[in-house]
């Protein structure tokens, strides 16, 4: 009779184990289709993800993010995140409104190209919008978020257009760091933090692309950040003017004379 009670006993304690095992092995590739297919439904392109890594710690890992190129673009794709890290825990993926403390997106690889004036980013934010330039806001079924701080580090955009003499130009991007993504709506679908994510994009390769751009084609890509938050637009170009004055103190002829100078005399002290 006491053996019989020790093996209930047991198989009811096993039971919750067996469940955090299962949901622990099915987790991962249930987080990569859902990202997967809610991204391709806000920007009606094919999205990739390799990987998608959840741990209980309450962290996240979303690695090889490729978003394919709208209609009438030559490209494949239009943007490659290396990788995405995300403060949540595996329960709060439960929730209908999930709480995320940070989301850091790793070297973006961003290829803005042109097709006469017309450019890949706005289409993609169209598409998110439903072509709109000022969509109201409405009840969206599915999970919504709420991001404490997002940041983008390590980005490059690649210009492609036939108005560009010499091919297609490469910078790197300032980094960028947003606050509290959809705390004000009580929530973001996923299409608008895509859609914000992409706008901050848009602002950050604008001020990377004066001196590279036609005037023609900055104004276009000008009008794709309309919808951008003036706070946001401002935090962008002061990260890209600290950007530019430390490259340019860098290449200083003083400043390279007073470093050199120094390390002379380091070498001659010892």
């Amino acid at each position: 009779m006491k053996k019989r009670v020790l093996i209930v006993v047991g198989i009811l304690l096993a039971i919750p184990l067996l469940l955090v095992a299962g949901v622990a092995l099915f987790i991962d590739p249930i987080v990569r289709a859902a990202v997967e297919k809610g991204a391709s439904s806000a920007l009606k392109v094919p999205v990739h993800l390799d990987r998608a890594a959840i741990r209980w710690s309450g962290h996240a890992t979303l690695g090889k993010f490729d978003v394919g190129n709208p209609h009438g673009f030559t490209e494949k794709r239009a943007l490659a995140f290396d990788q995405v890290d995300v403060a949540v825990g595996p329960g709060d993926l439960l929730r209908d409104v999930i709480h995320i403390g940070e989301v850091v997106v790793i070297k973006p690889d961003l290829v803005l190209e042109f097709s006469g004036t017309k450019n890949n980013l706005s289409a993609l934010m169209d598409n998110v919008s439903g072509g709109q330039a000022a969509p109201k806001a409405e009840p969206s079924p599915g999970k919504k978020f709420l991001i404490h701080r997002l940041r983008v580090e390590e980005g490059k955009v690649s210009f492609k257009s036939d108005l560009l003499s010499g091919g297609a130009r490469s910078v790197t991007l300032p980094p960028i760091q947003l606050e509290n993504v959809g705390t004000a709506e009580g929530g973001a679908t996923m299409g608008q933090i895509l859609q914000t994510l992409l706008q901050s994009l848009s602002g950050a390769a604008l001020k990377a692309g004066e001196g590279i751009l036609p005037a023609g084609l900055l104004d276009n890509l000008r009008s794709s950040v309309r919808e951008l938050p003036a706070r946001t637009v401002e935090e962008i170009q002061k990260q890209g003017d600290e950007l530019k004055k430390e490259a340019e103190k860098e290449l200083d002829p003083a400043e390279l004379q007073k470093k050199l100078k120094n390390r002379l005399k380091r070498k001659t002290a010892d």
